[in-house]
């Protein structure tokens, strides 16, 4: 049996050994693959995170201390939104002379850890350590049979799934308190508690790298400035999820014409590269490119959807697509009512506009 690589190993370990209830853990003793494994699976949603921390700003008398638990990608700003709300009114003339000032280039918030941390896993983590005890019944069923190779690939974002949209998550804040920041520092280093291993979606340094963006672009928004947003790759400003509902939009408008891989991604206006992963996300844009490469090709008009059943993955993370096995077999009845109705027109075309099938 092959060996699996380290992240591998370290993925499926800890969705066994995490538990469903909410469990003290000891941070400081995992090992490189599996920090890396947890920063994973918290950014997919399996696992949830309870922490706390402290967050000070320089020059500041008063910190905040919270707790708070989180899931997903989007979860930590969803756990810190209240907080932002909250301090904002009482560090926003400050944070403003600050980056006025010369120390403009370094920020003023300094987080760190208090008390212990807990892990446990989300309903969709169970459900996934259910799953790797599942072998795929064909490589191509592991787009959407929920097996161990689809948990891997869905966590690791490799394969089937590469091109999945992102976990949003839930953060949700538990407690909340402000107190004197002199003696709280004081406090802590009286405690001369080792600080655990810095682990993405977890530890302070990253809370208080989130808090000032969002801190910012409240203080901007109050004064009615736009929040400046993150600048994308160059030629990545369309996000797959808008590329590929343009892109069926239009294909469709010209009834299931393909205009090619390079000007259709001119006519929406994305990248050839937003665009593939477009293509690879919709399985009918897949069959309308199919066709157009077999007509250039000189090959048979009638349509078909490229690659066998077992190809035709059903993105779970796509919106229209649902999980459940009705949802998927929905999905596939209606793709192959729209082929037929689309093979039954060509037959309906005068014996002059359709071209003969290639001959063996």
């Amino acid at each position: 049996m092959t060996a699996q690589p380290p992240i591998v190993q370290a993925i499926e370990s800890l969705l066994r050994r995490i538990p469903e209830c909410w469990e003290v853990v000891d941070i400081s003793r995992l090992t490189s693959a599996e920090d890396k494994a947890l920063f994973l699976l918290t950014a997919a949603g399996l696992v949830e995170r309870c922490l706390g921390f402290r967050l000070a700003m320089a020059g500041q008398e008063t910190s905040m201390r919270a707790k708070f638990s989180v899931t997903g990608e989007g979860g930590l700003e969803m756990a810190l939104g209240s907080l932002v709300e909250e301090m904002w009114t009482r560090w926003e003339q400050a944070y403003i002379a600050w980056t006025a000032g010369k120390a403009a280039a370094s920020s003023p918030f300094r987080g760190l850890p208090v008390g212990e941390q807990q892990w446990r896993l989300t309903d969709q983590g169970v459900m996934a350590r259910s799953d790797l005890d599942v072998e795929a019944p064909s490589a191509g069923s592991a787009a959407f049979v929920r097996c161990r190779q689809y948990v891997l690939e869905y966590v690791m974002r490799t394969g089937h799934q590469r091109y999945r949209l992102p976990a949003g998550g839930e953060g949700r804040l538990l407690e909340f308190a402000l107190e004197n920041a002199a003696e709280a520092e004081q406090a802590a280093r009286d405690s001369a508690q080792p600080a655990p291993t810095p682990v993405a979606i977890a530890n302070a340094e990253e809370i208080a790298r989130v808090f000032e963006r969002m801190f910012a672009a409240r203080i901007l928004a109050e004064k009615g400035t736009p929040a400046p947003a993150a600048k994308p790759p160059v030629g990545e400003g369309m996000s797959v999820e808008e590329a590929t509902r343009k892109a069926e939009e239009h294909v469709k408008a010209h009834k299931g014409v393909f205009p090619g891989r390079n000007k259709l991604a001119e006519i929406i206006g994305c990248s050839r590269g937003t665009l593939d992963k477009a293509i690879a996300n919709s399985v009918y844009l897949k069959a309308r490119q199919a066709e157009h490469e077999a007509a250039q090709k000189g090959g048979n008009r009638e349509r078909q959807v490229s690659g066998s059943m077992d190809e035709i993955a059903v993105d779970e993370s796509r919106p229209e697509a649902g999980g459940s096995p009705d949802d998927r077999m929905e999905t596939l009845t209606r793709l192959a009512e729209e082929q037929a109705a689309e093979f039954r027109r060509d037959m309906n075309r005068p014996k002059k506009a359709r071209r003969k099938p290639d001959s063996d």
